[in-house]
């Protein structure tokens, strides 16, 4: 089970990137700004570490989807702080999001060997110019299927 911090992006195999791509046809385009918890999308950009993404592929939870939003968080940097670094905000979006993910799925994540987690976070870009400090918490099943339905309790 590994972790992978992007910026606004993540990591999947190539097959689970050809399922997204299938079920794209239906979805909303929905900019990275507006996510919310409970957000279930696809997005085959997220399929290529390294690329900044602006724009994901939401879909209701009951259609099939590869990705959903679990938990959200803010950097405690303030507006006017300089971006701390790749790697320091990588270290600290993936250590908050597997503790919010214990809260958010009812599990810890090390209990969690079927789904792997991936924070959606700030570039420099949007840090800077924009202020943004928000993480959202990305979950995916490891195994190349789409689900149709929340992994969110209740």
């Amino acid at each position: 089970m590994g972790l992978a911090a992007l910026a606004l992006l993540g990591a999947c195999s190539n097959d689970g990137d050809d399922l997204a791509r299938r079920a794209i046809s239906v979805a909303e385009a929905t900019s990275v700004f507006e996510l919310d918890t409970g957000t279930c999308f696809n997005s085959a950009d997220l399929a290529d570490s390294g690329q900044a993404i602006s724009e994901i592929a939401q879909v209701p939870c009951t259609d099939p989807h590869r990705f959903e939003v679990v938990a959200t968080a803010v950097h405690p940097a303030a507006a006017t702080e300089d971006f701390p670094g790749e790697d320091r905000l990588s270290d600290f979006s993936i250590e908050r999001c597997t503790e919010l993910f214990a809260s958010a799925l009812g599990r810890p994540y090390e209990a969690a060997a079927d789904l792997e987690i991936v924070p959606l976070r700030p570039s420099s870009t949007s840090w800077t110019n924009s202020g943004d400090r928000t993480i959202h918490c990305v979950v995916y099943p490891i195994a190349d299927v789409l689900a149709v339905r929340s992994l969110l309790p209740g």
